[in-house]
């Protein structure tokens, strides 16, 4: 019961945690709105940010702080600092970066998507990524 109160809550505040005005300044990008969940659509987090053509550009998973451990021993990545209480990245060559942190009785995952703009293929780079995991952070 403890676990579903636990998500319940990560639902319930998840929209604080970014907006689509924190996303629109670290990227310098416009016209990005909030998408509902609809994994079909890739937009498999309880955050979702397209486009203008609604294609997702970023997803945020926010569960309770036991998925930390699940996700880390799935995609151990590296260690990053100054991020929660613990942290984790991947960026490799042809996979999409993401941060997972955990702080609190909270993990968060964020990860970009590719998406078409302006006839070109792009996403969001690591440095804009541990940007938002950053004001996420620090709304928790």
């Amino acid at each position: 019961m403890a676990a579903l109160s636990l998500l319940v809550s990560a639902h319930s505040f998840a929209a604080d945690l970014l907006t689509v005005a924190d996303v629109e300044k670290v990227t310098g990008w416009t016209g990005l709105k909030f998408m509902p969940k609809a994994p079909e659509k890739g937009a498999g987090g309880e955050l979702n940010f397209a486009n203008a053509d609604g294609r997702v550009a970023l997803t945020v998973f926010v569960q309770p702080e036991s998925m930390y451990a699940v996700w880390k021993k799935k995609f151990p990545g590296k260690a990053v600092s100054g991020l929660g209480d613990e942290a984790f990245a991947m960026g490799e060559k042809g996979f999409p970066p993401f941060i997972v942190f955990r702080k609190g009785k909270m993990a968060v995952w964020l990860q970009t998507l590719l998406f078409k703009a302006k006839d070109k293929y792009i996403m969001l780079d690591m440095e804009q990524i541990s940007a938002l995991a950053k004001v996420a952070a620090s709304r928790l």
